[in-house]
């Protein structure tokens, strides 16, 4: 008899003794979870603010971009040429930096679209910019009446920058109002 009561207590010790350090690992998963949790959301407010940084400056540099074309009525290779300076300095890293990250993943949805469409804005800009300043520099050497295409193409041209601007200034105002 004295025996099962021996076993019966190494039983019963064990279970407990199982118990108590599942209860200790599983405290510590916790703990571990919840540290990472509130480092990932420093780093995602830290983040979210390089965004916000990199947008207003892009903006200003589109702004900048859109003054220079402004300051002739008449289509010019040589603003063309300036502006190509500007579109070229539009920046993307701290976007592609955070893309490849993990924390992209923590953001939420109606944010992650605001900073999507603000980058595509921007490089569907360079792209468009590109390509309409090789077809004015087209237009403009010809003669006669391609000259009319050429004017229309830097009409083009300054009617996307203002629609770029226009919507960088809504989305970064959405951005810059969301609370993370």
């Amino acid at each position: 008899m004295e025996v099962l009561q021996v076993l019966f207590i190494n039983i019963l010790s064990v279970i407990i003794g199982g118990l108590i350090a599942y209860r200790i690992a599983r405290w510590e998963h916790d703990a571990n979870d919840s540290f990472e949790g509130r480092k990932n959301q420093v780093l995602l407010r830290e983040n979210i603010s390089r965004i916000r940084e990199e947008l207003r400056k892009n903006l200003g540099i589109v702004t900048a971009l859109s003054g220079i074309l402004n300051k002739s009525k008449v289509a010019r290779t040589d603003l063309l040429d300036w502006g190509m300076t500007y579109v070229e300095s539009i920046s993307f890293f701290t976007f592609q930096h955070f893309s490849s990250s993990r924390l992209n993943t923590c953001l939420p949805t109606s944010l992650e679209r605001y900073i999507f469409n603000s980058y595509n804005e921007l490089d569907s800009l360079s792209s468009w910019y590109r390509q309409a300043a090789k077809g004015y520099d087209f237009y403009a050497g010809l003669q006669g009446s391609q000259e009319d295409e050429a004017s229309k193409e830097y009409e083009m041209i300054k009617k996307k920058i203002d629609q770029t601007i226009h919507n960088l200034e809504s989305n970064l105002k959405q951005i810059e109002e969301f609370k993370v």
